[in-house]
């Protein structure tokens, strides 16, 4: 998803500290608040609340909120070593493929 795409290259630069932004982890970590989570909670839910795979990309979609949110952290504890790890190989490396 390209909004996935969008989201990695924006915590890169946040890691790499080339970013401008001033990122909220209590934000990034909630996934009904974004274009798919409103979805997802919104009209997802009505329309096809009932099926199996509604539920995994839920759980996915939660998953990499998590992960993008603790990318965030860990920056803003001082810990960029352990934040890139997450971003390129880790956990939100992970989510990110599987959403």
């Amino acid at each position: 998803m390209k909004r996935i795409g969008k989201w990695k290259d924006r915590l890169a630069a946040y890691v790499d500290g080339t970013s401008g932004e001033k990122l909220d982890q209590g934000v990034i970590c909630r996934d009904d608040q974004c274009t798919l989570g409103k979805w997802i909670y919104g009209e997802g839910l009505a329309q096809t609340g009932n099926l199996p795979t509604f539920h995994q990309v839920k759980a996915k979609h939660a998953e990499f909120h998590v992960n993008a949110g603790q990318v965030v952290e860990a920056v803003q504890s001082g810990h960029q070593d352990n934040a890139h790890k997450m971003l390129h190989e880790g956990s939100f490396a992970k989510s990110s493929r599987d959403v």
